[in-house]
């Protein structure tokens, strides 16, 4: 509702700016038009959801496999011409959930405790159906794999199942897999990678951060995430021709 809100205001003066203009009113006119947009040149809309995540945040204590959830909507500024999500905002709205994985599970803090120097190095976007205008969405994500010097995380936007509880359609508990009644919309995959002079294994890190997990494998590569680290490669391997 914030954020319908901040919407609803930043579209009314704009319009007041205009018919300011087309009235004549000079002074009023420059005041309506600071008002109408400067928010949207420095993308206040976004800055207004983000706030708004914050102020309603349930913060829990991620275990290794659970997954990270979070209701959003598609905003008129997610929208372009093809009336549908711009391609590039998915990775921005990805990037909610990755915090917030990264900080909930306990991974940030473990990195900067073990001085881990780290970057993201490459992702991947599977779109399978495009989402329009105030659709409401489920953003997941959650740690997908690890080998001698990434890890991985996977990604889903989400729709249907009529999810709006703000921590997953799942009642409240954000550590599960999508419904049954809903689709994967979209799916993700992130690759960071350790930088080269870091002495530490992503396998240490993992450890560290899922302590009562006792069985962690030193490289842990699901046959998705081993498909797309062959691909990376291959990229890279190609580029450097």
């Amino acid at each position: 509702m914030i954020v319908l809100f901040g919407l609803l205001l930043g579209w009314v003066l704009l319009v007041s700016f205009i018919v300011g203009v087309l009235a004549g009113q000079g002074t009023l006119s420059v005041f309506l038009w600071i008002g109408g947009t400067l928010p949207w040149m420095f993308d206040m809309p976004y800055i207004i959801e983000v706030i708004a995540y914050f102020l309603t945040l349930k913060p829990k204590k991620l275990e290794f496999g659970d997954w990270k959830a979070m209701d959003h909507w598609v905003l008129p500024m997610d929208i372009d011409f093809n009336s549908h999500m711009n391609n590039a905002k998915y990775n921005r709205k990805f990037e909610f959930t990755r915090y917030e994985y990264l900080k909930q599970s306990g991974m940030i803090r473990v990195m900067k405790d073990m001085n881990i120097k780290w970057g993201f190095k490459s992702n991947i976007v599977r779109f399978r159906r495009e989402v329009r205008a105030f659709t409401r969405i489920k953003l997941m994500t959650r740690l997908a794999g690890w080998d001698e010097r990434n890890f991985y995380m996977e990604h889903k936007m989400v729709t249907g199942g009529g999810n709006g509880s703000g921590q997953g359609s799942d009642g409240g508990n954000d550590t599960k897999e999508q419904g049954e009644d809903e689709f994967v919309n979209s799916y993700n995959i992130a690759m960071f990678t350790f930088k080269r002079t870091c002495p530490v294994k992503p396998a240490e890190m993992v450890r560290a951060v899922f302590p009562a997990k006792t069985d962690l494998p030193d490289v842990y590569m699901p046959p998705v995430i081993e498909q797309y680290a062959a691909l990376e490669k291959a990229c890279s391997d190609e580029l450097k021709k």
